[in-house]
C-alpha cells in the first residue's frame, strides 16, 4: 500500500518511521506547503515523491491513503488524555469506570497496561507486543479495508471521526479557543 504523508512535522516523522518498518505498506509521498521542506523530508525518510502542496500529493493517483490520526472514545467511558507543546508529559493515558480503571504507560507507543478493579486494587499487568511507533495500526486498518473493498476502516467510521471533530470545535468555542485557520 502506497502512503501519501501530510505535512513534515512531529507526526508525519512518526508516519514516516512506521511506514518504513512495515513490510506491507510504503511511504510513497510527502506533501508541505514548501517543495524545498517536502524534499528535504523525502531524502531523509527515503520517500519517492515530495510535493510542495498538499494538493498535488492528494491529487497522485498512484497513492493509496493519505495519513490521519484519530482518536476513539466510547459512551459511558470517561478517557483523560493530556498533552503538551510547552513541556515534556508523561503521555500516560487512564481509562476509569465505576468497576475500576485501566493505566496505559505511553498511549503514542504503549508497552504497558496495568488494569486495577474496584478501589483502585490490582488486577493484572499486560505486556504489549512492541512496536515501531505505535501508529503501525492505524496504517494496517486502512489497508485492511482497501483490500475489503472498503471506503473507510471498521475499527474508525468516518463518522466517529466527524462526531470527535464537532465535538472537539464545540470545546474550543465554549472555552474560547481561537487558531488563526479559525478566521477563513
Amino acid at each position: 500500500m502506497k502512503v501519501g504523508i501530510i505535512g513534515t512535522g512531529w507526526i508525519a516523522e512518526k508516519a514516516a518511521i512506521t511506514l518504513n518498518g512495515l513490510d506491507c505498506c510504503e511511504a510513497y509521498a510527502v506533501g508541505s506547503r514548501k517543495q524545498e521542506t517536502a524534499d528535504l523530508f523525502a531524502a531523509k525518510w527515503n520517500i519517492r515523491k515530495a510535493y510542495g502542496s498538499y494538493s498535488e500529493l492528494i491529487a497522485d493517483k498512484d497513492i493509496d491513503l493519505t495519513n490521519a490520526i484519530t482518536i476513539i472514545l466510547k459512551d459511558g467511558i470517561l478517557a483523560n488524555v493530556q498533552s503538551s507543546a510547552q513541556c515534556v508529559g508523561d503521555n500516560i493515558g487512564v481509562i476509569a469506570g465505576t468497576e475500576g480503571n485501566i493505566i496505559i504507560d505511553n498511549i503514542n507507543n504503549p508497552q504497558m497496561i496495568t488494569v486495577n478493579g474496584p478501589n483502585r486494587t490490582y488486577v493484572e499487568t499486560i505486556r504489549v507486543p512492541r512496536q515501531i511507533t505505535g501508529y503501525e495500526y492505524q496504517f494496517l486498518a486502512c489497508r485492511q479495508a482497501l483490500l475489503d473493498g472498503l471506503t473507510e476502516p471498521r475499527e474508525m467510521p468516518h463518522a466517529e471521526t466527524l462526531y470527535i471533530m464537532q465535538l472537539m470545535d464545540g470545546l474550543r468555542r465554549k472555552w474560547g479557543v481561537c487558531y488563526p485557520m479559525d478566521e477563513e
